[in-house]
């Protein structure tokens, strides 16, 4: 009924989430079964939602997928903290060098048409001693070649568009407030917090700005 109900439409977006099914209270469920993370023990169920933008109603299930992770060696029981954290980084480093289709997030796609993606990383620089440098990754159809083209149409039309002074560093805040700008964030409300719906007002208008900004450089 779903893939009856997406054909009447230009546009749908496939909006997934995980579930976890967590039985770690029953104890004949316990064989066979894989970590969910916080001491769970169960099953992992990922959803994708067919939902129509304009007025945000869901038409239905459009795909599922079931498994479970495999456990992980338990750690030195004489590990002190320092080895705990360094241990850590390795594997979180380890896991971004694996192949795509062995990651986690493959099984969410392994039965879809491939497509091609470009993988954006981030890693936070002069981390303070001791601690662990916040990392993540952008995985998007957009084409993205070199780091110019992961930041820097953004920024130049980001200080060339909001009014606000340009900092000598610029920062989160900053580009979190000047896209708010964009979206229509008003000057004399600066003290009330910035809401979701200016902030993604502001991130689809400066989508549309690169975009221009990119046509008329390529024309």
């Amino acid at each position: 009924m779903t893939t009856a109900a997406v054909e009447e439409y230009d546009v749908i977006l496939s909006v997934g989430d995980t579930t976890f099914l967590d039985y770690r209270s029953i104890k004949v469920k316990r064989e066979g079964y894989g970590p969910t993370g916080n001491g769970g023990n169960g099953l992992i169920l990922h959803s994708a939602l067919a939902i129509e933008p304009e007025q945000g109603q869901t038409l239905g299930l459009l795909w599922q997928k079931l498994w479970n992770r495999e456990h992980k060696p338990k750690p030195p029981q004489d590990e002190t903290p320092q080895q705990k954290k360094q241990r850590q980084a390795s594997a979180r480093k380890a896991a971004r060098q694996k192949p795509f289709s062995e990651k986690e997030s493959y099984k969410w796609f392994d039965n879809r048409d491939p497509f091609p993606v470009y993988a954006v990383y981030a890693t936070e620089i002069n981390c303070l001693e001791g601690e662990t440098p916040l990392s993540w990754m952008l995985l998007t159809t957009e084409v993205i070649e070199d780091v110019n083209m992961a930041s820097t149409i953004q920024l130049e039309v980001l200080k060339a568009k909001v009014s606000q002074k340009i900092p000598s560093l610029f920062t989160v805040a900053w580009a979190v407030e000047a896209v708010a700008y964009l979206g229509g964030y008003l000057e004399h409300r600066r003290k009330t917090p910035i809401g979701i719906q200016v902030q993604e007002r502001g991130w689809l208008k400066l989508h549309d700005l690169c975009e221009g900004w990119q046509l008329a450089r390529n024309t």
